[in-house]
């Protein structure tokens, strides 16, 4: 949806290619290592100037190594999410310097999921309707730009009888502008979460905590309305619990608006 003034009538797609590796357990004992590339389309339309939609599909590939070095493939759709973005506040109707805005959604139940998965955290969807709500906060001050967002997910039941834990993440990044194409940005991400509930009511030990990252990144824009992007989410504060180690994330996007 992007974090500028909505224009009534904006219609933007976008697509991002996403690669991240984790591993949860102890070499030689349980662990399990997890290599994911992700594509994901999205739709954002602004029906008034206030309000901004969005849907997003994304398609995963997954390849799963267990301790006996057995590997699984899974190549499936993910969880599609949709989203709404309403401005409770803005000072200008016209180049505004603030802009506040509430966020709710949901996530939707559309990935294929194990009901006997090794680890329902490594599944390509949760199996279950969450939804999501929170606030975000644009600033825009000449060349430069600020964006904080919050946002909780409520875990509920999956169909096959585990829960994933609630979470609540965060989105904070500064812009520069360093010429008209081009503009550098610096964000810290960060994510908390409850453990995974398993079917039998026992919790996954290597399941839930916090971990921040710092997620530098470019923009580019070489034609009118169309944006690339290139991020690096750099794990910098692991508080995972249990063993629990995430992977750097790159993400490749383009998007663009009609």
């Amino acid at each position: 949806m992007g974090n500028a003034q909505a224009f009534e009538g904006r219609l933007r797609t976008s697509l991002e290619l996403q690669h991240r590796t984790d591993a949860v357990g102890q070499a030689g004992v349980n662990r399990l290592e997890l290599s994911e590339q992700r594509v994901v389309a999205s739709i954002a339309w602004a029906p008034l100037k206030w309000l901004m939609l969005s849907a997003s599909l994304p398609v995963v590939r997954r390849v799963l190594t267990e301790p006996s070095q057995a590997k699984t493939t899974v190549f499936n759709l993910g969880d599609a999410e949709a989203r709404g973005r309403g401005v409770v506040y803005q000072d200008h109707d016209l180049q505004p310097t603030h802009i506040l805005a509430v966020i709710a959604g949901l996530k939707l139940p559309t990935a294929p999921i194990d009901d006997n998965a090794v680890n329902p955290d490594f599944e390509p969807g949760t199996g279950s309707w969450d939804p999501l709500g929170g606030v975000s906060y644009s600033l825009f001050l000449d060349d430069w730009s600020f964006y904080v967002s919050e946002v909780g997910y409520l875990a509920t039941e999956s169909r096959a009888g585990w829960t994933l834990g609630s979470s609540w993440r965060g989105t904070h990044t500064a812009q520069y502008q360093l010429v008209r194409e081009l503009a550098f940005r610096l964000g810290v991400n960060t994510r908390w979460e409850r453990r995974i509930e398993l079917a039998d009511g026992t919790k996954e030990p290597d399941s839930g905590g916090f971990i921040l990252f710092t997620v530098p990144g470019l923009l580019y824009g070489p034609v009118m309305d169309l944006v690339l992007s290139l991020d690096v989410h750099i794990p910098t504060l692991n508080l995972l619990k249990g063993t629990h180690e995430e992977g750097p994330i790159f993400a490749l996007g383009a998007a663009y608006d009609f």
